[in-house]
């Protein structure tokens, strides 16, 4: 005869209302059943022979409770058990119903004319769906606490409420942890009891404050930070007790917290804080740019924390030491161009970090800078709008990104026609005239002008006598000036000023009456001066002369290049190539 495989479950509320008794048999043909919750045993018929399964339903006379240690006891045969019996200490598991304690601890000191209570509970036979609970706190300054679920067994959050003391005696009050989910489940009620003050001298609850935190230095490297908190006591008639001490947490980067405690009502981070997470003593590091913030508590001697918590909390910022990009993505097309398009951003680089910028076209070209501007070219026939995008890269600092949205006018012309400097398609330039013609003013081609251009006449006197003049005065100068001879270089200025004043005579009045043979052998000497001897004369002054005559050569060399290039420019002009 052997009974095993014993389950007890609980049904109908907390406490249930019925204990539910399972197992196996083999060998019996009656068991019987009691429980630490049962006043008398249960029997159970059993069928001959073989290993059965059997249940029992006790009733729960003594009120046991979801949760709740109880002993069974089952036995083969009448009467009471045996040597065989089998007995297990088991806990009582309710159907989908939790178990549910609730304690509450003693009542504060007098503050205000008030007292808290904080209530402490624990969650048993949560069922895998889980459960919703509320607490209720009447005749406190919170009436109802907000609905929670709860999914796994252990301890719930505390509560801590404030509850009016009485006029003349002590009040009784009852806060009630209710089961709001599943349905059916029993509510857990605690009873309170608040003394009145008698005669207790009231303790005042300070503000505190927080003043906007002094920040020096910058983000990684050398921020610190110093922070200062006030007091504001209030007018009531009540005991003002200067805090024990000040509770400081600082909420770093990463989710690390730091924290510390000091006498007076300042610190900051120069001195050693404590890392929450590892308990161990560490210094503050702000590793990046950006918002932080300070908690304080003021402790307050002689008031539990639950009655007077003084508190304040305020956000600063820690200005980046590492490049930051401050503003938006620029992009303009440009003017004369209406494929290329110029972007831009701002930066702030205090420290003068090593910095590149990454930029992603939409067309699906990328580049790379050292300055925050890109001038991009999108070819015609591209697609007309897109996405593009900066990166800032910076060793030790992370990357900053910014993005614009364009749309370009970058169009592919018709065959046979281009675009002009405003971007509109227009017709290729007409291709070169015939041998011996050339382009006019006005774009027509005309007869180019016969090479020998007539015989020698005034105009190609006047010519040459300015060439002749102007070059002869330019010796001169450089003579006067490299041997200091003052009325040398005075004669030559002014001869070089009549060949000057030849020159622009000829071209407003005889430039087109000169022999084109004329002006190519003129224009051709002027080569010579500008290629040959104009370089020999400015290095010879520069070996032996002096400054001013170093001057003079160069200025020499550069009025007969301008001579020989107005020359060439009037000669084209005028229908008659130039062969030098």
């Amino acid at each position: 005869m052997a009974i095993s495989n014993l389950t007890v479950t609980g049904a109908g509320g907390n406490p249930p209302s019925q204990i539910l008794v399972e197992g196996e048999v083999t060998g019996c043909e009656i068991v019987q059943v009691v429980s630490s919750c049962t006043a008398n045993p249960v029997q159970i018929n059993i069928p001959t022979g073989g290993t059965h399964n059997w249940s029992a339903i006790l009733s729960n006379d003594k009120g046991c409770e979801c949760g709740e240690i109880i002993k069974v006891v089952a036995w083969c045969g009448l009467g009471q058990p045996g040597s065989s019996a089998v007995t297990l200490d088991m806990q009582l598991t309710c159907g989908n119903c939790p178990s549910v304690n609730v304690t509450a601890d003693p009542p504060g000191p007098c503050v205000n004319g008030k007292r808290s209570v904080t209530f402490h509970a624990t969650a048993g036979n949560v069922p895998s769906a889980g459960v919703a609970m509320q607490w209720k706190f009447p005749n406190s300054n919170m009436p109802f606490g907000p609905a929670f679920t709860v999914t796994n067994n252990g301890a719930l959050a505390d509560q801590t409420v404030e509850y009016p003391v009485g006029a003349s005696g002590p009040v009784t009050y009852t806060a009630t942890l209710d089961v709001i989910l599943p349905s059916g489940c029993m509510p857990v009620d605690v009873p309170v009891t608040i003394d009145p003050c008698k005669g207790e001298p009231p303790l005042c609850c300070p503000d505190v404050t927080l003043l906007q935190p002094a920040i020096s230095g910058c983000a990684p490297g050398s921020a610190k930070a110093d922070f200062t908190a006030t007091l504001t006591w209030p007018e009531d008639d009540c005991t003002k007790t200067v805090p024990s001490s000040y509770l400081w947490t600082l909420n770093g980067s990463n989710n690390k917290k730091y924290r510390r405690s000091t006498s007076q009502p300042n610190t900051d981070t120069s001195t050693p804080w404590t890392d929450v997470s590892t308990g161990n003593p560490s210094a503050v590091q702000f590793v990046a740019g950006g918002s932080y913030s300070i908690a304080v508590v003021a402790i307050i001697p002689g008031i539990d924390l639950l009655s007077c918590m003084p508190t304040d909390t305020r956000s600063f910022i820690i200005p980046a030491c590492c490049p930051q990009l401050t503003g938006p993505l620029n992009a303009s097309q440009k003017p004369d161009d209406p494929c290329t398009w110029i972007f831009s951003a701002q930066v702030s680089n205090p420290n003068n970090a090593a910095v590149s910028f990454e930029w992603s076209f939409h067309d699906g070209t990328s580049a790379t800078t050292s300055l925050p501007q890109v001038l991009h070219t999108y070819a015609p026939g591209s697609a007309p709008g897109g996405v593009t995008a900066l990166t800032l890269k910076s060793p030790g600092c992370p990357d900053q990104s910014l993005n614009v949205t364009i749309t370009h006018s970058c169009i592919q012309c018709p065959p046979g026609q281009h675009r002009d400097a405003s971007g509109k398609c227009v017709p290729d330039t007409p291709p070169d005239c015939p041998p011996g013609q050339h382009r006019d003013a006005n774009g027509n081609c005309v007869p180019d002008r016969p090479s020998d251009g007539g015989s020698f006449n005034f105009c190609a006197g006047l010519l040459v006598a300015a060439v002749s003049l102007f070059s002869i005065g330019a010796l001169g100068i450089i003579s006067g000036l490299c041997l200091s001879i003052p009325w040398l270089w005075i004669a030559g200025t002014v001869l070089g000023g009549i060949g000057i004043a030849l020159f622009v005579l000829w071209v407003i009045f005889c430039s087109r009456f000169t022999p084109c043979r004329i002006m190519r052998t003129v224009h051709c000497v002027l080569w010579w001066i500008v290629a040959v001897i104009a370089p020999v004369i400015s290095l010879i002054a520069l070996i032996f002369g002096g400054l001013p005559c170093k001057l003079a050569a160069a200025a020499a060399w550069a009025g007969w290049g301008t001579l020989y290039a107005w020359l060439g420019r009037i000669m084209r002009g005028a229908g008659c190539t130039p062969t030098c």
